[in-house]
């Protein structure tokens, strides 16, 4: 319930205005739940919603995916591999993993370095980067 109050304040707390596909959405996120992220991305697929990445981090990654999506120069973009949450720690999901890569871009996923080796690692990359890689720039 927790990730979900998160990418609600995330989509309450941003900047709504028009853009080339609808509105546009402004997304700073230190990422949750693969599965409620890929929802809310479907929805902003299916509502002609596009995602202006500032600073975000884990599942909300897959928000690169969204038709429109942009980054700017200054954004900061953390990847890592999916885990699940156990008591006492957590445990890796190469399933989670694999679908939240899945979603990106080749020219994301080659900036980003697939395939990642290092679970507890993560690994940031500068909007400059995938610009530089040919990802879009917002205006």
């Amino acid at each position: 319930m927790r990730c979900l109050n998160l990418v609600l304040a995330v989509v309450a707390a941003s900047t709504l205005s028009s853009g080339a596909f609808g509105y546009a959405i402004d997304v700073w996120s230190p990422g949750g739940d693969i599965y409620q992220f890929a929802q809310q991305r479907e929805s902003m697929i299916e509502n002609g919603v596009t995602p202006r990445l500032h600073n975000c981090a884990s599942a909300c990654t897959m928000f690169l995916s969204v038709p429109g999506a942009c980054v700017y120069p200054w954004s900061r973009i953390g990847f890592h591999q999916a885990y699940k949450m156990i008591p006492g720690g957590v445990l890796p999901s190469p399933d989670g993993t694999r679908e939240m890569w899945s979603t990106y871009p080749p020219l994301v996923r080659r900036a980003a370095g697939w395939p990642m080796h290092d679970p507890s690692g993560m690994r940031i990359v500068s909007g400059a980067t995938l610009i530089a890689h040919g990802y879009p720039r917002c205006r």
